[in-house]
């Protein structure tokens, strides 16, 4: 599995020193709900290429970034430079094997499997006074990806939702929570869209020739690119 992200770091998104329009959104909705990053000392469980993280240790004291993806923290570690980021630290670390003697102000972790059952919730509530969250609410739809899961007869098998609230109930941990969803168009190149597309087929275990896959997306090329509509629904929770 982390080869399989080593792998899409090489496409991922990466921190621009710009809040997309969803970022502004979702950072928004975290103050409304009371969250306060200024001063605060964070650790991102799951961070990926540091599309947050980086933005974080801007209004952080301090941030910790965790993620088991030697070539996603490559990519974070490279625009930390770019943009002058110095109070970051960062541990290569599947959440299982990851372990901290400090709690911090704030635990933070979005779209990220690293968290998914009841040991990971527990752990993840232990290493922060305050906990944020951002999941699926919904299986993501997209119109290119799931064309090819007609294909094969197939479901999306994106991440559900994983019980989280259901946790927090039964243990009387109070919590806020809400839907943030999305709506945007992806523009890739046929090379670009290709990758992609056998990077989720290859997560679902469907079959990845790439001849075929190729093939179908010319079917959808206009104007020398491929247009993806994509549709997420997310469940921000905070804790």
């Amino acid at each position: 599995m982390k080869e399989m992200w080593d792998k899409k770091a090489e496409s991922y998104t990466r921190f621009t020193g710009e809040l997309s329009e969803f970022q502004k959104i979702f950072f928004a909705k975290l103050k409304e709900l009371g969250v306060e990053f200024e001063g605060k000392s964070l650790i991102d469980v799951g961070c990926g290429t540091g599309v947050h993280t980086l933005y974080l240790a801007g209004l952080c004291s301090r941030v910790i970034g965790v993620d088991s993806s030697e070539g996603m923290l490559k990519v974070m570690r490279e625009d930390a430079e770019k943009f002058g980021i110095k109070n970051l630290s960062v541990v290569q670390s599947d959440f299982e094997s990851f372990s901290s003697f400090e709690r911090y102000d704030i635990a933070f972790c979005t779209m990220s499997p690293a968290i998914s059952g009841k040991d990971e919730f527990s752990k993840f509530i232990s290493l922060g006074v305050k906990r944020v969250r951002l999941w699926w609410h919904k299986p993501r739809f997209s119109s290119v990806l799931n064309r090819f899961y007609e294909i094969f007869g197939s479901k999306n098998k994106s991440p559900k939702p994983d019980g989280l609230e259901e946790f927090l109930l039964e243990r009387k941990i109070e919590f806020k929570s809400c839907i943030l969803n999305e709506e945007r168009l992806a523009v890739r190149s046929l090379d670009e869209a290709a990758q992609n597309v056998s990077w989720h087929l290859r997560m679902d275990d469907l079959p990845t020739d790439e001849n075929f896959i190729r093939n179908e997306l010319l079917k959808l090329e206009r104007n020398g690119v491929i247009e993806e509509k994509i549709l997420s629904s997310m469940k921000l929770s905070v804790f």
